[in-house]
């Protein structure tokens, strides 16, 4: 198999997590950009650093960072969005990179909403849009066990990102539907492996 670079995207909610598994189902190495950002707003001390010089000292719990305390300051705004990313994006961007070309002769997957927004596109051979029903993306995230906002909570979060970045080009994107159908996603993944790794 060669080696190639895929750029998972879509909306919270759209389903992407499923989607991350059936490469990994594939023999697929997965990066997930929420996991990675964490890590670094954990552990990176000039992130930290700065996190509380835009947001206060209540975003932290025993000095750690609480993510619920931030997403509840960050998601109220756009402006307290675009904060976040200044300080969070680039170090993030720039270890996403290194990652990325870190592994070799494999399919390597970056799960990430983001990627439009960051204007990355170069980096992948093929771009995947994961897109669902703005009603079935809330309900998908309602129901996560770990879960603690309200219905209009989330449904706010959401219209935010939504204003954040639209969908990319269908021209330079591969669009796949996950509106819970879970055998069309793994066909129309299993499709787009089967080709770009000939």
């Amino acid at each position: 198999m060669k080696s190639f670079k895929i750029g998972l995207a879509g909306y919270m909610g759209a389903g992407k997590t499923t989607c991350s598994q059936i490469f990994v189902d594939h023999g697929a190495a997965i990066i997930n950009a929420d996991h990675v950002a964490k890590y670094l707003m954990e552990q990176d001390r000039y992130i930290k650093k700065r996190l509380i010089e835009e947001f206060g000292n209540g975003i932290c719990n025993n000095e750690k960072i609480s993510f619920a305390k931030l997403g509840r300051i960050v998601f109220s705004s756009m402006d307290k969005i675009r904060k976040l990313n200044s300080v969070v994006h680039p170090p993030l961007l720039d270890t996403i990179h290194k990652l990325l070309t870190g592994k070799q002769d494999q399919i390597v997957v970056l799960d990430a909403s983001l990627i439009p927004l960051w204007n990355i596109d170069n980096w992948f051979d093929i771009r995947i849009w994961v897109y669902a029903p703005f009603v079935t993306r809330l309900e998908r995230i309602l129901n996560k066990p770990e879960c603690n906002l309200s219905r209009d909570q989330i449904s706010k979060r959401m219209i935010l990102q939504q204003k954040l970045f639209s969908p990319p080009s269908v021209k330079n994107w591969k669009y796949v539907l996950n509106d819970g159908k879970i055998e069309a996603v793994k066909n129309a993944i299993g499709e787009i492996v089967e080709v770009e790794s000939i």
